[in-house]
């Protein structure tokens, strides 16, 4: 079984080596590479890169600044060891996320969500907010202008027609995805990571994200870009266990995170389709 998956590996390897270089295409192909070495080295506890999960965006409290979707990478999902989803802070940030130092920040001090907040829930036009006078000043007028006009859209779009999919959205068949060598729609999802503890963190679709989370929608797929390895290894651990007692408290505690709910064993869930242990 591992000799197979390697050699599909090393097979994925030289498929990615050998890629014209388009850039976009061979960072997609890479993605799929890591995932293989994940399937191998965590088993079937490794996520699919393109798995959907539903949250609640008024709790999702903090963010990835910088994002990960720049500074690492845009493709499949990744699984990162360290102390990134430790540095929680309660300092600003700008507009232009790659500017700032490495941190994790409040949602709410993030001045494009301020200015989103002020325009949508305050009656404060487009062109009073904060964020307009900087992409005015930083980039430009109509940069200004476009992306409030790209709000406006969006906003009536998701008043008009509720949260839509990408799938329903992004029609283009697979054999044009082969063909070319592009991810599923699922990639043009909200983009969020999380933390050891299971802490879901914003981290790329700011628009649709600030948007969602300023009208107060109840629930938005969003995909998982990067797990930090000690929760990982808790996806693990869940995945493993034969019965419901076996699992660490920590385990236990997490049975009702929205990213567990595809390893977590059917006849573990009420009849609401959740599971939550309950010490008898």
């Amino acid at each position: 079984m591992i000799d197979s998956s390697f050699r599909r590996v090393l097979a994925l390897f030289k498929k990615v080596k050998n890629t014209p270089r388009i850039p976009k295409t061979k960072a997609y192909l890479r993605s799929k590479f890591t995932h293989r070495v994940n399937r191998i080295r965590y088993g079937d506890s490794a996520a699919d890169p393109y798995k959907i999960i539903f949250i609640d965006p008024s709790k999702i409290e903090y963010m990835k600044v910088p994002h990960y979707y720049i500074t690492h990478s845009r493709y499949g999902t990744h699984i990162i060891d360290g102390e990134w989803d430790t540095q929680h802070c309660d300092e600003f940030v700008g507009f232009f996320r790659l500017e700032e130092s490495e941190k994790i920040a409040r949602v709410e001090n993030y001045l494009f969500y301020q200015s989103i907040q002020k325009w949508m829930n305050k009656g404060v036009e487009w062109e009073k907010t904060r964020c307009y006078q900087v992409l005015s000043q930083k980039k430009s007028p109509s940069e200004a202008e476009s992306t409030g006009e790209k709000l406006r859209q969006l906003k009536r779009s998701l008043q008009s027609k509720g949260y839509l999919q990408q799938r329903k959205l992004n029609r283009q068949s697979i054999f044009m995805r082969m063909l070319f060598w592009r991810p599923p729609p699922e990639h043009g999802e909200i983009v969020v990571d999380i933390g050891r503890d299971g802490q879901i963190l914003f981290d790329d679709g700011k628009h649709r994200f600030c948007i969602a989370k300023a009208m107060g929608l109840p629930s938005i797929p969003v995909r998982v870009l990067i797990r930090h390895q000690k929760w990982q290894e808790l996806r693990e651990e869940i995945n493993s266990a034969n019965e419901l007692d076996s699992l660490s408290d920590r385990a236990k505690r997490n049975l009702g995170h929205p990213d567990v709910k595809d390893i977590v064993p059917e006849h573990w869930k009420n009849d609401d389709d959740k599971c939550e242990y309950k010490n008898e």
